[in-house]
């Protein structure tokens, strides 16, 4: 009897410890999908902002000499990627001046533009606005 009392001891060492175990691995492993989808977002704004400066730079001729078939021709080049699905360009009056509409995705609804160069994430949509000198 003694004997049995001691292993059943021993039972409920082991599935103590492999209860507390699984426990922190459950919250280690959460913690790292946290930091990495809040990785993976930064990553994605990083992204989106050098590509919004290339169109930036490469359409500013077009905006100043009221071009718009090639401020339209430098926005169809983020086709390439097509994670993007809608981009503008502005003049500095706020008016729109180009635009480019995945054909694969549906109509968006507007965001608000700020005024300042910012990326941020606007729900599941990332919104990066970058000033055209």
């Amino acid at each position: 009897m003694a004997l049995r009392a001691a292993h059943s001891l021993k039972a409920k060492l082991i599935y103590i410890t492999l209860g507390v175990s699984l426990g922190v691995l459950l919250f280690s492993g959460s913690l790292i999908y946290f930091f990495e989808s809040k990785a993976l977002h930064s990553q994605k704004l990083q992204d989106l902002a050098i590509f919004t400066r290339a169109i930036a730079t490469n359409s500013s001729a077009a905006l100043l000499f009221n071009d718009k078939k090639g401020a339209e021709e430098v926005l169809s080049a983020l086709g390439a990627n097509p994670e993007i699905q809608r981009a503008t360009i502005s003049r500095p009056d706020g008016d729109l001046f180009a635009s480019y509409l995945n054909g694969l995705s549906p109509q968006l609804t507007t965001f608000p533009l700020p005024n300042t160069d910012s990326a941020d994430f606007y729900g599941n949509h990332a919104i990066v606005s970058q000033r055209i000198m």
